[in-house]
């Protein structure tokens, strides 16, 4: 009997979390909480399926995040229109989520 529900389980490498550790070696708090709730993009490493019939995908958050900026280095063209969300707003301009947690910053002017 497996402890899982059927379906996926993924799984996310610790060299990826937040390095910020707590005495007990685990990701600290600020490496977790601040995605709850919060869409996520990975890109798929690996799928395996255990002996008892679980499939485990491996994840890797960084390689979406590599492959997504090389993307709109090659494809962004000037007059583009990029759907974001506002992550902070400064005096001096906004930061904008732009996808897979790439930030682009939209300067204000006076």
């Amino acid at each position: 009997m497996s402890f899982f529900e059927p379906g996926i389980i993924g799984i996310i490498p610790r060299s990826e979390v937040n390095t910020e550790t707590g005495e007990d070696g685990l990701p600290g708090p600020a490496a977790c909480v601040t995605q709850v709730n919060k869409m996520v993009a990975f890109k798929v490493k690996e799928i395996k399926e255990t002996d008892d019939g679980q499939t485990i995908a491996t994840l890797s958050r960084k390689e979406a995040q590599l492959d997504a900026k090389q993307w709109m280095a090659e494809n962004l063209v000037e007059g583009m229109v990029i759907r974001g969300i506002v992550r902070n707003m400064e005096k001096y301009g906004l930061f904008v989520d732009i996808g897979c947690g790439i930030i682009g910053l939209l300067h204000t002017h006076n």
